[in-house]
């Protein structure tokens, strides 16, 4: 990697950092000024009371969180999705088979790095009115593997987090989502991938 390289590969990833970090504070005060307290993604003010006492001691735990270690790990996620997600492009162009193992094992990590991202970034809880349209899941290998490359790119492009201006709590909600479908997605990948591994070894 030459120099140039290097410094834009660096500057961006601090830039990454600060807007995520901005986020996570902005979104922090936003819910505080709104509610009187911060309250997690997807967790109605009313309802089950359970719920809603779970969602408070998840809150509490984070707010206890060293910040720093926060930012950390969110880096490393980031980090972490970066390399998986330039790994799928490959996989996607190999001929005549992937290693079905490695998408196997990509697949839970990248479960692994969404999960902890979504726990770790204060998102805005979605409007009680919004109905999101989603197309079903694809069931093939191949459409699987080229909807998470979607999905990781869109996340990790995802303007939010290289903006260092105001949020737009419209792409606060994509990133949201585009994690979300990555949970899940991730599942079925996964399986997909071991079946094909499995299919391949029989053969």
């Amino acid at each position: 990697m030459n120099t140039s390289s290097f410094v834009r590969s660096n500057l961006n990833r601090i830039m990454v950092v600060f807007a995520t970090f901005t986020l996570i504070l902005w979104m922090s005060s936003s819910l505080r000024a709104q509610t009187g307290r911060s309250l997690p993604e997807n967790v109605p003010q009313q309802g089950d009371p359970d719920r809603q006492v779970r969602a408070q001691e998840i809150e509490a735990e984070r707010a206890r969180r060293d910040p720093q270690l926060i930012m950390a790990e969110v880096n490393e996620d980031f980090g972490r999705l970066r390399a998986i997600s330039e790994e799928m492009k490959l996989v996607i162009k190999a001929a005549p088979a992937p290693d079905y193992r490695h998408v196997a094992d990509s697949s839970a990590e990248i479960k692994k790095r969404a999960t902890r991202l979504k726990a770790n970034i204060v998102f805005p809880p979605p409007p009680k009115d919004e109905k999101r349209q989603k197309n079903p899941d694809p069931d093939e290998f191949q459409p699987l593997l080229a909807t998470m490359d979607k999905l990781l790119t869109s996340f990790l492009r995802n303007p939010i987090f290289t903006d260092t201006g105001g949020i737009d709590v419209q792409l606060a909600n994509k990133a949201r989502y585009d994690l979300e479908d990555m949970i899940k997605l991730s599942d079925k990948l996964r399986k997909s991938a071991d079946k094909m591994q499995k299919n391949a070894g029989k053969s």
